[in-house]
Parts: structure tokens; C-alpha cells; sequence
């Protein structure tokens, strides 16, 4: 689990996370921020400028190695802000494989109004014909 900051014996060594009161290895925290931000990335599809923040964030239960976990999102509000853009607070939450929140908080991104997403050049703009 080194890809997430996670060098202690319960979160990388399957021999001692048997003897741990979870009986498996646990994912690290930071690893479910890097599901949910790659399993929310394409849905809904946006026209996404920045990540602005995160806030009230919450690792309710750890969930474990190997497991199949879900993304839910909920907006939570909108936002005119200038230049075509606008602000969504969504709602996030992972979902574990038994269906139990296991992180939760709200994350705040400048996305492109639908107007202006009309005015964007076509996603092979630039390129020369093969």
C-alpha cells in the first residue's frame, strides 16, 4: 500500500493483518480518496476546469484490500461564477461491497455551463489528418 503512504505491518503485510482484529489487510484512507475521485471522473460527464476543494471529509469504516466498492454523488448546490464556469458541491460517498458508507464529505468543482461547452472546439481540434 505504498502508492497511498501506508508502510505500517497491518496495511501491507498479509501475515499480520491475519492476526489483526480486521483478519485481512485494510485499505489505507488515502487509497478510497483515489477510488472515488477516478471512479467519479467520467459521471456525470462534465466539462470539469478544477478540483477546488474537499470538505468534511470523514473515514467512517475501514474497508479491505480486494474489496468492490461504488461511488454515490449527490449535488448539493450550483453556482454562477464568471467566464462560463460555475461551482458544484457534490455530495460523495464510497460504498463498500456490503453496501455500508465506509468515507463521506462534499467536493467542490468549477465546471463549464452547458453554453459554453457549445463553444469548444471538438476534441480533435489541433490534430492533422492521417
Amino acid at each position: 500500500m505504498g502508492q497511498s503512504g501506508a508502510y505500517d505491518n497491518r496495511d501491507r503485510c498479509v501475515q499480520f493483518a491475519v492476526r489483526s482484529s480486521f483478519r485481512k489487510s485494510i485499505a489505507h484512507g488515502l487509497l478510497g480518496l483515489s477510488f472515488i475521485a477516478g471512479l467519479s471522473s467520467h459521471h456525470p460527464a462534465v466539462a470539469t476546469r478544477a478540483f477546488v476543494g474537499m470538505e468534511s471529509w470523514l473515514f467512517t469504516m475501514p474497508f479491505c484490500v480486494g474489496e468492490t466498492v461504488r461511488v454515490r454523488s449527490q449535488i448539493e448546490a450550483l453556482r454562477a461564477r464568471p467566464r462560463g464556469t460555475g461551482q458544484v458541491n457534490r455530495r460523495r460517498e464510497l460504498i463498500s461491497q456490503d453496501d455500508a458508507v465506509v468515507q463521506r464529505g462534499v467536493f467542490t468543482n468549477l465546471v463549464l455551463h452547458a453554453a459554453s461547452i457549445a463553444n469548444l472546439p471538438s476534441p480533435d481540434w489541433g490534430r492533422k489528418a492521417a
